[in-house]
């Protein structure tokens, strides 16, 4: 009998901390849950940079063609790095209010948007004139402490100004500037938050922006006269 009693004392405690562990289960992945859409939301607060940052604005004065001078080529590079240095500031100031206050970090991010910025806009190649990014479809959240990974598929969408190499426009008489577009799904990227101070805030970013049409920063160049 006090076998008995002792096997059902076991028992009871088991099913009570079981009981335990699965309210604290529940009531963890329901507070997750609540956090989703503010997170989602700062997912596409950073988007929203991106595509701010990466699409420029060209009048038709940036592209380098062969029939340009020595002093037209320096006008129009120093014009393009000029635009990406703004760019830089401007999103470096915006980035600042969404990412951690870490300065090693937001160092890191910024270095990795400028090489792509400079990767994609080359005067002699091509400008990219209209950049899209969109979050099409959430995988999954994978939470650790006060951290969270977000898993997501986006669709990349762009336009290019490039200089078709060996064709003249009739009008101009210059070496004809095209546009093209281009559309990529990325299956899989992902942003790292953090909750700070009751704000989730973006750790690190490990996306693909660049272009695949792009052959920015090959180093193609021509003479001048």
């Amino acid at each position: 009998m006090n076998v008995l009693k002792k096997v059902n004392k076991g028992v009871i405690i088991t099913i009570i901390v079981i009981l335990i562990l699965i309210i604290y289960i529940v009531n963890v992945e329901n507070k997750r849950s609540k956090e989703r859409p503010e997170i989602e939301k700062k997912c596409e607060e950073y988007v929203s940079l991106l595509n701010e940052h990466f699409s420029i604005k060209d009048d038709g004065s940036l592209l380098i063609v062969s029939q340009d001078n020595k002093e037209n080529v320096e006008i129009k590079d120093k014009n393009l790095k000029e635009i990406i240095n703004n760019k830089m500031e401007e999103f470096e100031k915006n980035l600042k209010n969404i990412m951690v206050d870490n300065e090693k970090i937001i160092k890191m991010q910024l270095n990795l948007i400028k090489n792509d910025t400079e990767e994609m806009n080359n005067s002699y190649l091509n400008i990219v004139t209209s950049y899209n990014k969109k979050i099409v479809k959430i995988d999954k959240y994978e939470f650790d402490g006060n951290q969270v990974t977000v898993t997501f598929k986006t669709i990349n969408e762009t336009e290019e100004e490039y200089v078709k190499m060996g064709e003249i426009d009739p009008e101009t008489q210059k070496d004809k500037i095209e546009v093209r577009k281009n559309q990529e799904e990325r299956p899989s990227e992902t942003l790292t938050l953090q909750k700070v101070n009751g704000e989730w805030k973006i750790v690190y970013s490990e996306m693909v922006n660049q272009v695949t049409n792009s052959k920015g920063g090959i180093g193609l160049t021509w003479e001048v006269y």
